[in-house]
């Protein structure tokens, strides 16, 4: 594999969004998605729904045959106490996949948030992958803010679920009794903004375009340098326009493609992300060059 170097021949392309899950944990993924989103066909733009089977030698082979030369690995966990197994999961997988860049799961809710955070670095991880919704984590109430203080010195950067749960009773109105439940768990735009604001040394990546069905509520976001926005799940779902309008409107610096596989098929991502039309300096910048940028020499690194 190539080495992670801003003068290398070619600029890597890097899949900045994607997931695999434990054996032992995929069924449950599969029931609860089912549950979920289990009546709209297949073809629904908006289905919650793995395209492909969600284990570790598929999400590899994909990304493969989608021309990526690095893919940052997310895992996530609900348990309060499940941290440690996952992220010790994923290091292995980096240790034995050279192109996966692996980021860990964390919570304020544990019981030894320092440990944890101290076992993260001793095992190479390279970001935080939080989802407030699933680990049940209040965006702004004093424990997470505490432990966000508490990371900040790390230099990990906090690729954080974003949601907009009134876009998403408009799109999804079938899970209004649900969406009710996450209401003390949302986090969009103005969370966000907040956090970014409140720890500018901690650069945050807000996923699928910054909001997932709140696009047109971003402008909090915009102006905010520790602020990245990822592509994935966004490009099957919005016109190309409006993508184009928002990478324009939070500047090409600050968009990473990702694909959010197995949720989305990565080539097909990276197909609509063609598609999009930009120059090509833009190009190489959101397909690899901004994420060789944030992360630096942990990506130079990797062999």
């Amino acid at each position: 594999m190539k080495k992670f170097l801003k003068n290398s021949p070619a600029m890597p392309f890097l899949d900045a969004h994607t997931h695999a899950y434990p054996e032992a944990d995929l069924q449950l993924v599969v029931e609860r998605v089912a549950a979920l989103d289990g009546h709209l066909p297949h073809d629904h733009p908006t289905k919650w729904q793995l395209v492909h089977d969600g284990s570790i030698d598929t999400l590899v082979l994909e990304e493969g045959r989608a021309g990526m030369d690095g893919f940052v690995l997310l895992p996530i966990s609900g348990r309060m106490d499940g941290a440690s197994r996952l992220n010790r999961w994923v290091a292995d997988l980096a240790a034995r996949h050279p192109r996966i860049i692996p980021f860990g799961t964390l919570t304020p809710l544990s019981d030894s948030p320092e440990a944890d955070l101290k076992e993260a670095l001793s095992l190479g991880i390279r970001g935080i992958k939080i989802h407030s919704v699933l680990q049940r984590i209040i965006p702004i109430e004093p424990r997470t803010l505490e432990w966000l203080e508490m990371i900040q010195p790390s230099g990990l950067p906090l690729l954080m679920d974003s949601m907009h749960l009134a876009g998403l009773r408009q799109t999804k109105p079938h899970m209004k009794p649900l969406l009710d439940l996450w209401a003390p768990f949302e986090t969009g735009p103005v969370q966000i903004a907040f956090l970014a604001r409140t720890f500018p040394r901690i650069t945050f990546i807000a996923a699928h375009l910054g909001c997932l069905y709140g696009w047109d509520q971003l402008e909090p976001l915009l102006r905010l340098d520790n602020v990245f926005f990822d592509l994935s799940f966004a490009l099957e779902i919005l016109p190309p326009a409006e993508i184009r309008t928002i990478i324009n409107q939070k500047g090409t610096d600050h968009i990473l493609f990702g694909s959010d596989c197995p949720w989305r098929d990565p080539a097909g991502s990276w197909q609509k992300f063609l598609e999009l039309g930009l120059p090509g300096e833009e190009m190489e910048k959101i397909g690899g060059g901004n994420l060789i940028d944030l992360l630096g020499e942990q990506l130079q690194n990797l062999e």
